[in-house]
């Protein structure tokens, strides 16, 4: 990843969660492009969760609570955040866009109504 765009802590391309374990993380992480969680319990423990590093296109697969989530942009990039399952974020959401146009763009995989 990037330097300056990677936090410190745990550090991913892709990550995928599956079995009936709870994964708790213990230091913040950065995913470059997509979390998947097919089985399991997620626990963001408080921790920082960054998506958005390595790509254009991230996705979060799988109904998920997440504590801070970031969204940032890759290197002169519009990054977009796909959402194929619900989520919940208790603390801060935050979009960082690269600059005026190259923004962040949010979006559902399914159609229905949204809220963020």
């Amino acid at each position: 990843f990037p330097s300056h765009d990677t936090p410190p802590g745990i550090n991913f391309s892709y990550i995928t969660f599956q079995g009936a374990a709870t994964f708790q993380l213990t230091d913040p992480m950065a995913i470059a492009y997509q979390i998947t969680r097919n089985g399991g319990t997620f626990d963001a423990n408080g921790q920082l969760v960054t998506i958005g590093i390595g790509g254009a296109t991230c996705t979060l697969n799988g109904t998920m609570t997440f504590y801070d989530l970031t969204l940032v942009a890759a290197n002169n990039q519009l990054t977009s955040l796909q959402l194929v399952s619900n989520i919940t974020v208790t603390g801060t959401f935050t979009c960082n866009g690269y600059s005026v146009s190259k923004r962040n763009c949010v979006y559902s995989y399914y159609k229905g109504v949204y809220l963020i």
